[in-house]
């Protein structure tokens, strides 16, 4: 109910930056301000790399209002499917500016607001724009988060308005590829992050321009101020200490978790000799895998998250798996066992030459589990070839 009343307000909202009686946009007086508004993260993931609005005040005409691009509605039909698949629409939305602020507030989390340096005719040129994209056939866009969000849409917005002095500046690269800049705000080794670093492709290891690092609200801040877009300085509405520690607990981390999967895997194959017990573990770590190789894989093919393909993670997780589970569960063991053994190992051994030569960022998570599933496997084949029995079958 909630989001349908803000949304039925901001259509309302809308329709009082339109004069009535010519069907046109409100022209803002001479001393009407555009600012961008960055704000701080907040304590849960989706935002933890913060988030970025427009605000035009404008005190002769009492407009104060916020234009935001980060609102999507939940009633939408099959929402988390689309959310999924990569093809769910993010809508600006128009409020209040001390509404928009009481908000951050209440949350804890830093807004701070720097004036954007326009001349008359780059205001009335982006005011237009911004209302243009307003009404209703424009609200929606297909959301994408390293290349088309709430900051990017600003970010667009106002270098085509003042595009040509700035230009040379954010073509530059930055200096750190796009998951490097995604862990200036989500440490290493955290859960997230390193659930993320599995999810992401290659792709999201090429450098990213100035530019391009302005998905992320701080870098656009920075950058609309290092190119003399906006003012040097900028006014903090909102003043927090606000931190995602919350989202970071080091006791339980990745690292320790997986390092102790890889030490049980080892010490177990090592001194266990109940065969059943073996048994379970393989069926374990194998359904588990199976399990990430189709994640990985579904989101490569079958989603429009760029972003997730070219995944080599799949080389770890690979789907040959599924077949030597099968041998595992039904105890019955074939001269075909030893081939997806083999290209089992030729799949760690090119996921290894991968991470040597850069060609993928890949987290602990990765590696651990690389290393505890290569001790498995090759141990049923060191029984299976050296011993001269069949894995699995009681004497």
């Amino acid at each position: 109910m909630y989001r349908v009343i803000s949304f039925l307000f901001s259509i309302l909202l809308y329709t009082n930056l339109i004069s009535a009686s010519e069907n046109e946009y409100i022209q803002l007086s001479e001393g009407a301000q555009i600012s961008l508004l960055t704000c701080g993260p907040g304590d849960e993931l989706y935002s933890i790399y913060g988030h970025t609005a427009l605000r035009v005040k404008d005190d002769s005409l009492k407009i104060d209002v916020t234009f935001n691009y980060g609102t999507f509605d939940f009633n939408t039909d099959f929402f988390y499917l689309k959310f999924m698949n990569g093809n769910l629409d993010y809508l600006l939305s128009v409020s209040y500016a001390s509404n928009f602020i009481r908000n951050y507030k209440e949350e804890n989390r830093f807004v701070v607001e720097r004036p954007i340096k326009l001349t008359a005719e780059q205001r009335i040129k982006l005011w237009n724009k911004l209302c243009i994209n307003m009404e209703p056939i424009n609200r929606a866009y297909r959301y994408d988060f390293f290349f088309d969000n709430c900051a990017t849409r600003i970010r667009d917005l106002l270098f085509d308005v003042t595009a040509t002095d700035a230009k040379p500046f954010f073509e530059k690269e930055c200096g750190y590829t796009f998951r490097e800049l995604l862990h200036e705000k989500n440490p290493y080794n955290s859960w997230s992050s390193q659930g993320i670093d599995l999810l992401l492709g290659a792709t999201c290891d090429n450098m990213a321009s100035e530019y391009q690092a302005a998905f992320l609200p701080e870098h656009l801040d920075n950058l609309v101020s290092s190119a003399s877009i906006g003012n040097s300085d900028a006014l903090p509405i909102v003043v927090s200490n606000n931190s995602t520690d919350s989202l970071h607990d080091n006791s339980f981390t990745p690292n320790v978790i997986f390092s102790i999967l890889l030490l049980f895997t080892f010490f177990s194959t090592l001194f266990i000799r109940n065969i059943q017990c073996l048994r379970i573990i393989d069926i374990f770590l194998f359904s588990v895998t199976i399990l990430l190789s189709l994640l990985f894989h579904y989101l490569w093919f079958c989603t429009l998250h760029e972003v997730c393909s070219w995944n080599w993670n799949v080389l770890w997780a690979s789907p040959l798996y599924i077949f030597l589970l099968r041998d595992v569960f039904r105890k019955k063991f074939t001269k075909f066992t030893r081939f997806y053994i083999y290209a089992i190992d030729a799949s760690l051994v090119l996921f290894i030459m991968l991470s040597v030569f850069g060609v993928e960022f890949f987290s602990n998570i990765a590696y651990l589990s690389a290393a505890s599933l290569a001790i498995r496997v090759n141990h049923i084949l060191y029984i299976f070839l050296r011993q001269n029995k069949l894995p699995f079958k009681e004497k």
